[in-house]
């Protein structure tokens, strides 16, 4: 037997494997991968961007908002625990002989307004940290850690987001405890990007009529807000001006922190 001739016969030629050394898969591919191609791509990833991107910026502001309500439940629970050592009244209604901040309430409605810090600082006792005073949308505010570091001259009001309601009563729970910074208009204007200010919102539907959160507030058009009970009410601006019209309180004095510690 001509063994030659079985190892041909046996053997397939190298001709008839298939090529793999002409063109590759990889190269077809790319060959058919165009600028339009890549455009329709960048397009797609775009539009899923757009979708998701109100979807996420929704979520955010949500959670952030329920931040702020968790601090100004805290709060509020700081100022019912001082009302209970203190016969039921607030820090804004004792001396500060005795602990408390009503000799703050200066005669000037913007006067008045630059303490506004001082109202929270007898919770010190009640309160694990101050940090809790400003509220994570709050840009540019001056958080800091202790009670102590509030009463340096660049934190005070810049260290807090949050106005309170000088003459709350435990009695009168729907009375304004304390609230976003965000509150405009009313009598006198009170003003997010402007100077403190310290007046009677009252429940007049006239002062009402223009009550509101900011458009550039906290919270976009709505607010968190603590009652008198502790509670704490997320409201819109309708809500805002029932809230006040219902407190059975004509004064409703307000102080509210301004734009920057000096103001």
């Amino acid at each position: 037997m001509n063994w030659s001739r079985r190892s041909a016969i046996r053997k397939p030629s190298d001709r008839s494997r298939p090529s793999l050394g002409t063109v590759s898969w990889w190269q077809t591919s790319s060959a058919g991968f165009t600028r339009l191609d890549l455009l329709g791509l960048g397009t797609g990833i775009l539009l899923i961007v757009a979708t998701l991107l109100p979807a996420w910026g929704s979520a955010r502001d949500k959670s952030l908002r329920t931040a702020c309500v968790d601090q100004l439940k805290q709060i509020g629970a700081g100022f019912r625990l001082y009302a209970h050592d203190h016969a039921g009244r607030f820090p804004m209604n004792v001396s500060t002989n005795d602990g408390g901040s009503a000799d703050y309430l200066g005669p000037s409605s913007r006067s008045g307004a630059l303490f506004t810090w001082t109202h929270f600082r007898p919770l010190s006792n009640y309160l694990v940290t101050s940090t809790v005073l400003v509220c994570p949308t709050d840009a540019g505010r001056n958080p800091v850690d202790t009670f102590r570091d509030l009463e340096r001259p660049e934190a005070r009001n810049a260290a807090i987001s949050y106005g309170v309601g000088t003459e709350s009563d435990e009695s009168l729970p729907n009375m304004l405890l304390a609230a976003d910074r965000s509150i405009v208009g009313g009598f006198p204007a009170f003003e997010f990007d402007g100077a403190a200010v310290r007046g009677n919102i009252g429940t007049n539907l006239q002062f009402l009529a223009t009550l509101g959160w900011a458009t550039n507030g906290l919270h976009r058009q709505a607010g968190n807000a603590a009652v008198a009970d502790g509670s704490v009410r997320p409201l819109s601006t309708p809500g805002l001006r029932s809230l006040m019209s219902d407190s059975r309180e004509i004064n409703n004095n307000y102080s509210q922190p301004g734009r920057t510690p000096d103001l």
